[in-house]
Protein backbone atom coordinates (compact mmCIF):
# COMPACT_ATOMS: atom_id res chain seq x y z
CA UNK A 1 0.00 0.00 0.00
CA UNK A 2 1.33 3.48 -1.03
CA UNK A 3 0.16 6.75 0.49
CA UNK A 4 -2.35 7.64 -1.96
CA UNK A 5 -3.80 4.02 -1.34
CA UNK A 6 -4.50 5.18 2.64
CA UNK A 7 -5.65 8.46 1.92
CA UNK A 8 -8.32 6.62 -0.36
CA UNK A 9 -9.17 4.53 2.75
CA UNK A 10 -9.35 7.40 5.45
CA UNK A 11 -11.25 9.53 2.76
CA UNK A 12 -13.87 6.62 2.68
CA UNK A 13 -14.33 6.56 6.37
CA UNK A 14 -14.59 10.01 6.58
CA UNK A 15 -16.47 10.44 4.15
CA UNK A 16 -19.20 7.60 5.38
CA UNK A 17 -18.96 9.25 9.00
CA UNK A 18 -19.52 12.39 7.40
CA UNK A 19 -22.33 11.51 5.11
CA UNK A 20 -24.25 8.92 7.90
CA UNK A 21 -24.21 6.21 5.32
CA UNK A 22 -23.65 2.81 6.29
CA UNK A 23 -20.65 0.85 4.61
CA UNK A 24 -23.79 -1.49 3.47
CA UNK A 25 -25.60 1.69 1.46
CA UNK A 26 -22.05 2.40 0.17
CA UNK A 27 -21.24 -0.92 -0.73
CA UNK A 28 -24.31 -1.35 -2.39
CA UNK A 29 -23.86 1.64 -4.57
CA UNK A 30 -20.73 1.09 -5.63
CA UNK A 31 -21.60 -2.60 -6.62
CA UNK A 32 -19.41 -4.50 -4.13
CA UNK A 33 -19.86 -6.76 -0.78
CA UNK A 34 -19.89 -4.94 2.44
CA UNK A 35 -16.68 -7.09 3.19
CA UNK A 36 -15.13 -5.78 0.03
CA UNK A 37 -16.20 -1.99 1.41
CA UNK A 38 -14.59 -2.76 4.76
CA UNK A 39 -11.41 -3.79 3.19
CA UNK A 40 -11.40 -0.73 1.00
CA UNK A 41 -11.66 1.14 4.23
CA UNK A 42 -8.76 -0.71 6.18
CA UNK A 43 -6.88 0.01 3.09
CA UNK A 44 -6.26 -3.68 3.05
CA UNK A 45 -8.23 -3.31 -0.98
CA UNK A 46 -7.94 -0.67 -3.67
CA UNK A 47 -10.93 0.16 -5.07
CA UNK A 48 -10.74 -0.21 -9.25
CA UNK A 49 -11.37 2.74 -11.02
CA UNK A 50 -14.91 2.27 -11.42
CA UNK A 51 -15.60 1.41 -8.52
CA UNK A 52 -13.89 5.03 -7.42
CA UNK A 53 -16.27 6.18 -9.46
CA UNK A 54 -19.28 5.04 -8.37
CA UNK A 55 -18.19 5.93 -4.72
CA UNK A 56 -17.53 9.36 -5.74
CA UNK A 57 -20.82 9.82 -7.47
CA UNK A 58 -22.31 7.98 -4.04
CA UNK A 59 -20.63 10.76 -1.95
CA UNK A 60 -21.26 13.66 -4.41
CA UNK A 61 -17.97 14.25 -4.70
CA UNK A 62 -14.87 14.39 -7.42
CA UNK A 63 -12.27 11.87 -8.24
CA UNK A 64 -9.58 14.16 -7.16
CA UNK A 65 -11.24 15.05 -3.88
CA UNK A 66 -11.55 11.10 -2.87
CA UNK A 67 -8.18 10.34 -4.23
CA UNK A 68 -6.04 12.89 -3.78
CA UNK A 69 -7.71 15.80 -0.83
CA UNK A 70 -6.56 14.90 2.40
CA UNK A 71 -10.17 14.99 4.04
CA UNK A 72 -9.57 13.89 8.05
CA UNK A 73 -7.15 16.71 7.59
CA UNK A 74 -9.57 19.42 5.98
CA UNK A 75 -10.87 23.06 7.45
CA UNK A 76 -13.90 23.21 8.71
CA UNK A 77 -14.48 25.40 5.48
CA UNK A 78 -13.36 22.89 3.06
CA UNK A 79 -15.75 20.37 4.67
CA UNK A 80 -18.71 22.12 3.36
CA UNK A 81 -17.38 22.07 0.34
CA UNK A 82 -17.69 18.17 0.36
CA UNK A 83 -21.32 17.83 2.05
CA UNK A 84 -23.58 16.04 -0.19
CA UNK A 85 -26.30 17.97 -1.68
CA UNK A 86 -28.75 15.59 -0.40
CA UNK A 87 -27.34 15.80 3.37
CA UNK A 88 -28.00 19.63 3.04
CA UNK A 89 -31.40 19.08 1.34
CA UNK A 90 -32.53 16.29 4.22
CA UNK A 91 -31.33 18.96 6.46
CA UNK A 92 -33.17 21.73 5.08
CA UNK A 93 -36.40 19.83 4.81
CA UNK A 94 -36.25 18.59 7.94
CA UNK A 95 -35.85 22.18 9.52
CA UNK A 96 -38.61 23.31 7.22
CA UNK A 97 -41.13 20.79 8.87
CA UNK A 98 -40.88 22.02 12.45
CA UNK A 99 -42.82 24.42 14.08
CA UNK A 100 -41.49 27.85 14.75
CA UNK A 101 -40.34 27.46 18.39
CA UNK A 102 -38.47 24.12 16.98
CA UNK A 103 -36.97 26.31 14.58
CA UNK A 104 -35.92 28.85 17.65
CA UNK A 105 -34.53 26.25 19.49
CA UNK A 106 -32.53 24.92 16.80
CA UNK A 107 -30.93 28.05 15.54
CA UNK A 108 -29.99 28.85 19.34
CA UNK A 109 -28.28 25.50 19.23
CA UNK A 110 -26.63 26.11 15.98
CA UNK A 111 -25.47 29.56 17.56
CA UNK A 112 -24.02 28.00 20.79
CA UNK A 113 -21.93 25.43 18.85
CA UNK A 114 -20.69 28.13 16.74
CA UNK A 115 -19.45 30.27 19.86
CA UNK A 116 -17.94 26.78 21.35
CA UNK A 117 -16.34 25.89 18.05
CA UNK A 118 -14.81 29.71 17.41
CA UNK A 119 -13.33 29.18 21.10
CA UNK A 120 -11.43 25.92 20.33
CA UNK A 121 -10.62 26.38 17.07
CA UNK A 122 -10.20 30.46 16.84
Amino acid sequence: MNESDLRIADNLRFLRMYSGASQEQIASAAGVSRNMYVRYEAGLSVPSIDKINALARFFEVSVDTLTERDLPAASRSDITSITPRSVLKDIIGNYESLSIISRKVIIEEVHMLQDMERKLYG
